[in-house]
């Protein structure tokens, strides 16, 4: 897997992930570990153990997708197959907007997950705790991100 190709399976994985521990999903930890077909694994107790929605459920699901094309800029080829693209284009614009509102928490995860391979539950809880701070800190102080970490 080339940096680029291991970057953006970071970030599939850190959109799964931070979206899980935003609902309140307890996460034992997510890895870029391959297993089967999958080239990265969030590793949480079923949502049904802690009530959560069946919406919470699906937008932790479809969240990984959805972080990948922010940082890549375009959705998977495969994905287009058998006319799907106008659903898939419709479920990123449904999500996007909670992808933007976490992402430097997303960013922080995905580019601890590059270095580290995998991650605890409790490592993802305090980064997502840290760029909470630092989110809420923006938008207190007025600072912005540069373009180039910003998502399109």
């Amino acid at each position: 897997m080339t940096r680029h190709e291991r970057r953006a399976v970071a970030c599939h994985e850190a959109g799964h992930v931070v979206m899980a521990v935003w609902y309140g999903l307890h996460v034992r930890d997510v890895t870029l570990r391959r297993s089967g077909e999958a080239l990265g694994m969030v590793h949480a107790i079923p949502a049904d153990d802690f009530g959560t929605s069946f919406c919470h459920r699906l937008i932790v699901n479809l969240s990984g997708l959805v972080a990948e094309a922010e940082l890549t800029g375009k959705v998977r080829k495969e994905w287009w197959s058998l006319g799907a693209g106008r659903d898939i284009e419709n479920v990123i614009a449904l999500v996007r907007p909670l992808i933007r509102k976490n992402w430097l928490a997303i960013q922080a995860v995905a580019e601890a997950l590059v270095v580290k391979k995998t991650l605890s539950g409790r490592q993802v809880e305090d980064l997502v705790r840290l760029a909470g701070s630092v989110t809420r800190l923006k938008g207190e102080t007025g600072w912005l991100l540069s373009q180039t970490d910003r998502p399109r």
